[in-house]
């Protein structure tokens, strides 16, 4: 379905400051100072943990069997997406925070740290396959649906914010494809979604649709400079949802608006692999809605 807008279906209190779906739509994961996982048909809580402090990403591996959340330190650790129990602790805090976390499509993990080591990881051994230093932040990090393709942000972080940043592309396997530049920035990258042969990406307080085959723009529409917290495609569509600064947005391929929600503390937004229901996350609260 090709949504035109969306209808709140529930919400329920409490921080939510980073979210993710599970790859058959059932449940869903919202990041405060614990992790908790809920149904999403029926937003009922099915279990809470506290596996790190401070965690701030979360992704759940394409089996929906784990979940792997990192905190504000770099560290790593793997639950069991039923009961949220801690499965494995693969470290992390001497690589440092950084960006978000993704799966490659044979359940490899994938993550990128400020200090600059591009990283992928057995969840089962916690071994570290690949591990590269760009001698460059890596701030953000996504993968296309079929968890094959990868385009990340570097930057230097200079006397007054990040310097010279750039979006790359890479292919999996890492050891087999060398990183692609999609684009360069003036000041700043902020959040990255890849669909088909697109890339939504924040650039210089901008949302930009770009081509992932020459890097050309689309389309571009104005941000706020705190906002583009998160953008993600609704699945097979040219749809993209937003959490931009104060609200939540609902956009078309030409980045117009479709629909629109105010919420002061919007931050992050999730959608179903089946486009059926979407996550939106706030500093205090969290909605799931659905296409009308």
């Amino acid at each position: 379905m090709i949504p035109s807008a969306l209808a709140v279906a529930s919400n329920r209190r409490g921080a939510c400051y980073a979210a993710a779906i599970a790859p058959d739509g059932a449940s869903a994961v919202c990041l405060g100072r614990n992790v908790v996982l809920w149904d999403t048909a029926r937003t009922q809580r099915l279990a809470s943990a506290h596996p790190l402090s401070h965690p701030s990403h979360v992704a759940f591996a394409p089996s929906g069997r784990e979940i792997a959340v990192k905190n504000t330190s770099g560290e790593c650790a793997v639950l069991d997406a039923t009961s949220l129990e801690v499965v494995g602790r693969l470290g992390g805090t001497e690589f440092g925070e950084g960006s978000p976390l993704a799966f490659t499509d044979d359940g490899t993990l994938i993550d990128g740290s400020w200090t600059g080591w591009l990283l992928a990881r057995d969840v089962t051994t916690g071994e570290v396959l690949f591990r590269e230093g760009l001698r460059r932040m890596i701030t953000e990090l996504t993968s296309s649906p079929d968890r094959r393709v990868f385009v990340y942000s570097e930057a230097l972080r200079g006397a007054d914010g990040y310097d010279a940043p750039v979006v790359r592309m890479r292919r999996w396997p890492f050891s087999a494809h060398e990183p692609v530049t999609l684009c360069e920035s003036r000041s700043r990258v902020g959040a990255l979604a890849v669909e088909g042969d697109l890339l939504a990406a924040v650039i210089d307080d901008e949302l930009q649709i770009r081509s992932l085959i020459g890097g050309e723009v689309i389309a571009r529409r104005e941000v706020l400079p705190s906002g583009g917290r998160a953008v993600v495609w609704w699945p097979d569509t040219d749809r993209l949802l937003v959490a931009d600064d104060g609200r939540f947005m609902l956009l078309d391929g030409s980045l117009e608006e479709l629909w629109a929600l105010d919420a002061e503390y919007s931050c992050d937004v999730a959608v179903s692999s089946d486009g059926t229901r979407a996550l939106l996350a706030c500093w205090d609260q969290s909605f799931m809605v659905k296409p009308v």
